[in-house]
């Protein structure tokens, strides 16, 4: 419709063209900043690759998944916001393992600063949008901008979680304890559990956390995953067990980032259990944590619809449909 519009202007005379003109290339630099995503993405992998990694997976956008293909052993799965990205490696080599995760987290931004400086370098580039419509100028800007916002420490709210920047990512790397990065050589594992997990092949997921589990004993993050593959291998007893060994951590900071999915699951399987008290005490802790979080909403929906507060649960619920493009 915006197009159209912009596109109807041009017909009216050389001070509309301007306005066309610049409502134009705004409409260019939105595509070229979802195509800077996409490549900051491809950034890291890429420099994953080049420091010994495996490049795993990418994730682009937030919401429900509306599209997902594999393209150079890589899974790409589209969201329906597509406004960020995320990226996933593995490492099976904890040898220069901080030097091989600097590479990984600043592949993004070096990718976006290279093909801008490329642009800058070779083309003489256009600045004034009310005069013309400039493809190249508006991608120079997309790859600068997402660059740069990427630089910055901060953190920023992914699904109702907490990420941190490539930024910030950098600035902690040289304090990451050994143990950390050790741990973070489990991660090709992780994916493969992941992987399995997707494709409904739940016995093969837990072959995976349990060897974990085996090898890491007083490491309880372990306990959500098992506890989700046995929710779903119809085993309710021990998904509970394995939650309720959590429940005293809830308030260690080592598990912040674990409440939110560890309190949706605990409402989850409550609801399964048809304990609806339980399920509506733990659904509004993680609903409190965030009301952005499409599992979230959806447990807590689906909760009230059981209390019989079926308008505000189905509101919850009909939030997550997309009613344009069919979905999960």
């Amino acid at each position: 419709m915006a197009l159209g519009l912009l596109l109807g202007l041009r017909f009216l005379g050389d001070e509309a063209i301007h306005f066309s003109n610049i409502g134009l290339n705004l409409l260019l630099l939105l595509v070229s900043a979802k195509l800077a995503v996409f490549l900051h993405e491809w950034g890291h992998l890429l420099f994953a690759k080049l420091a010994g990694g495996t490049p795993r997976r990418m994730v682009l956008g937030r919401g429900s998944e509306i599209a997902r293909t594999e393209w150079l052993g890589v899974k790409i799965i589209l969201a329906r916001n597509f406004n960020l990205g995320l990226a996933y490696a593995g490492f099976d080599d904890s040898k220069r393992l901080h030097f091989r995760l600097a590479c990984y987290y600043a592949g993004g931004f070096i990718l976006n600063f290279s093909l801008a400086f490329a642009l800058y370098s070779s083309l003489d580039l256009e600045f004034t949008f009310a005069e013309g419509l400039y493809l190249e100028s508006s991608f120079f800007l997309a790859n600068v901008i997402t660059g740069v916002s990427a630089l910055f420490p901060y953190r920023l709210s992914y699904q109702g979680q907490k990420v941190n920047s490539d930024g910030l990512s950098l600035v902690r790397l040289p304090f990451r304890t050994m143990e950390e990065l050790v741990a973070l050589t489990a991660a090709n594992d992780f994916l493969d559990a992941l992987d399995y997990f997707e494709e409904k092949q739940y016995s093969k997921c837990l072959v995976i956390y349990e060897r974990y589990q085996t090898k890491n004993p007083k490491n309880k993050f372990i306990n959500l995953n098992l506890a989700l593959v046995h929710m779903k291998l119809g085993d309710v007893p021990k998904a509970i067990g394995l939650l309720e060994e959590l429940i005293p951590l809830a308030g260690d900071s080592a598990y912040a980032h674990l409440k939110l999915p560890f309190y949706n699951a605990l409402a989850w399987i409550y609801l399964l259990k048809d304990q609806i008290e339980l399920a509506d005490q733990y659904s509004k802790m993680a609903f409190d944590l965030s009301d952005e979080n499409e599992a979230v909403k959806n447990t807590r929906g689906s909760v009230l619809i059981e209390k019989g507060e079926m308008e505000e649960g189905l509101a919850l619920l009909k939030g997550s449909v997309n009613f344009k493009l069919a979905n999960d």
